[in-house]
């Protein structure tokens, strides 16, 4: 991947199928928990994480368009929850706004985008605006909408992937450049190995369902 991908910048597409902890009892040996963090630091390489089937469509028609290489990380198991249930409009490196708020946003990828949603709604509930923001393509990252987000308001950033050198990092590292940004929380997979187990089990675990990702995003928004 770096040498080919990378250094020699060939026209390769490279799809990591059953990313994060889909593998469940297969365990730590089968995760993939690192690999946005290894693909985004190799130059050259665009890195793309669908948020369901529909998006895996586009994903993999517009990768097929881009000329160089790219990394599709896919997510989740077999009947993921639906995102998009209609058409809409897909461009690498631009993200996509599902949900309106005026207080937080919330910026997942891949099987994050539907509990992030799930999450927004429950905290609706609870007097607290929250926007979704399905940020699909990790690199190049759409530095707009995350300028923005960052100026308005706290940002949440939520993926199936270790807290490490993920989306969260690459919002961060953005984030820096920017003066009186608000603060920022980081949702995903811990720095360590842990044990294998049912998906569901998993993720309820790793507090990365729509209930436990809004009661993580409650405490956060209670200390600032």
């Amino acid at each position: 991947m770096r040498v080919n991908l990378g250094c020699m910048s060939l026209n390769v597409k490279a799809v990591g199928i059953s990313s994060g902890l889909s593998m469940a009892h297969f365990g730590n040996s089968h995760y993939g928990l690192e690999d946005i963090s290894a693909m985004r630091s190799i130059p050259n390489v665009t890195v793309l994480c669908p948020a369901d089937g529909a998006e895996i469509f586009k994903t993999v028609f517009a990768a097929a368009e881009l000329k160089g290489p790219a990394y599709i990380r896919l997510t989740g198991g077999v009947n993921n929850p639906v995102v998009y249930d209609s058409d809409y409009e897909f461009s690498i490196g631009k993200s996509i706004k599902l949900r309106d708020g005026d207080d937080l946003t919330i910026i997942a990828n891949g099987t994050m985008v539907y509990h992030s949603i799930e999450a927004a709604k429950i905290l609706q509930g609870d007097g607290i605006s929250a926007s979704v923001f399905n940020m699909h393509t990790v690199k190049p990252l759409d530095v707009t909408a995350v300028d923005k987000a960052a100026l308005k308001g706290p940002i949440v950033t939520v993926e199936e992937h270790s807290v490490i050198g993920g989306l969260g990092s690459a919002v961060a590292e953005r984030k820096s450049t920017l003066r009186n940004a608000f603060p920022q929380l980081f949702i995903g997979l811990p720095d360590s190995y842990g044990k294998s187990g049912d998906y569901q089990y998993l993720l309820e675990k790793h507090g990365l369902t729509g209930e436990l990702i809004a009661g993580k995003i409650r405490g956060f928004w209670r200390g600032i």
